[in-house]
């Protein structure tokens, strides 16, 4: 991948479609982000995101899905989304911080091709409407 002069933190973004372009690894999403608020999409803009989330690995929850892809209108994935329903309390375990946020049951989550090491736990990315859509 040729160096871009002026580019900035864009680099890294442009380092992870470039893999992406390679690879199938979901765990490229893996990464952590301490204010759910605050989230800038699926790829994270610094390396130190990365930052204690070595635990993760290649999981197959969705054998048969296509890679991820990017397109002029960006990030193409198909993910099976399921419905949190009440009767159950959703946990979500960051690396090593162990922070656990309950959701409601209007929030679906998509489960990446990601476990937490050996537990069977798929990383899964929370779903919802932005205000604006």
């Amino acid at each position: 991948m040729p160096p871009l002069y002026g580019e900035g933190c864009n680099a890294f973004i442009r380092l992870q479609l470039e893999i992406l372009n390679q690879t199938d690894d979901e765990t490229i999403f893996a990464w952590e982000l301490l204010n759910p608020t605050l989230g800038r999409g699926l790829l994270a803009y610094s390396p130190k995101k990365f930052e204690g989330c070595g635990k993760f690995k290649r999981g197959a929850i969705d054998p048969d899905r296509q890679p991820p892809l990017m397109t002029s209108r960006g990030l193409r994935m198909e993910l099976l989304i399921f419905q949190k329903s009440d009767s159950n309390n959703a946990v979500f375990d960051e690396a090593q911080s162990h922070r656990h946020y309950s959701l409601s049951t209007v929030e679906p989550l998509a489960p990446l091709n990601c476990t937490l090491g050996d537990t069977g736990l798929f990383l899964s990315l929370l779903l919802w409407q932005s205000p604006a859509g």
